[in-house]
């Protein structure tokens, strides 16, 4: 869990979906846009009550708890180290195609 105010997103987050386990961060956090958008995490507000339920999602819904264990393991995936050096590759190769025309 990672209900915060104003904490980046932690990387204990990417270790707990990379272990297949379920989390649950506040919609403060910087990547909730992305979280919601891959369904990877249960969203909650920095309040007790909304905490409080989104335990209790996890906890008695064994079906939307498997598929963000899902999600989340496909959404962590995308940043281990060799993907990101894909990425930065093509990234650089398209820099330098731009500064060369």
């Amino acid at each position: 869990m990672l209900p915060s105010y104003s904490e980046n997103f932690g990387l204990t987050i990417f270790e707990a979906m990379s272990q297949k386990v379920p989390v649950i961060v506040s919609d403060q956090i910087d990547m909730v846009d992305e979280i919601k958008k891959n369904n990877s995490a249960i969203v909650c507000k920095c309040n007790i009550n909304s905490l409080y339920k989104s335990i209790e999602l996890v906890l008695k819904n064994k079906k939307k708890k498997k598929q963000i264990i899902k999600n989340a393991f496909k959404f962590v995936n995308r940043f281990k180290s060799s993907e990101v050096e894909k990425e930065m590759r093509l990234n650089y190769k398209k820099l330098l195609q731009k500064k060369l025309n």
